[in-house]
């Protein structure tokens, strides 16, 4: 028999909740981030505030906890059955397209803000971009 340890279903309410909540997330990311990319060379600039760099943080923080539970969420196989082994979740994740999203939007995040070189801060910036995509999950 399979054990489901600290496993969540796909149709869970709670996921379904956290999903919501990431899309808000993902509306945010999407004003933020285009905003602070386009503006960011004026005096001073946005990325600097204080406010800013803790919003930054904190959805930071939120993005690679969904990455931590996206490893630990159940899913539909291409027959409809439940999928609810661990291993054969973490292997279908990493191998989605979802993954490489994700962990590309997360190079755009406090530490890489904080190097001192403009090239490699902007190009960062341009990853978090993905993180919009993140919106997607509305459908």
């Amino acid at each position: 028999m399979e054990k489901k340890h600290n496993l969540i279903s796909y149709n869970n309410i709670w996921r379904n909740s956290w999903d919501l909540f990431i899309i808000f997330i993902a509306m945010y990311s999407g004003f933020f981030i285009p905003f602070v990319l386009a503006f960011d060379h004026i005096e001073p600039p946005l990325s600097r505030n204080t406010w800013y760099r803790m919003l930054d943080a904190i959805t930071t923080l939120i993005y690679i906890a969904d990455i931590a539970l996206s490893f630990r969420t159940t899913y539909l196989d291409n027959f409809g059955d439940e999928i609810t082994d661990g291993k054969r979740i973490a292997i279908h994740y990493l191998k989605s397209q979802s993954f490489w999203v994700d962990s590309l939007s997360l190079l755009a995040n406090p530490l890489t803000a904080q190097v001192n070189s403009t090239y490699f801060t902007t190009i960062c910036s341009f990853f978090g971009m993905f993180k919009i995509v993140r919106f997607f999950r509305f459908k």
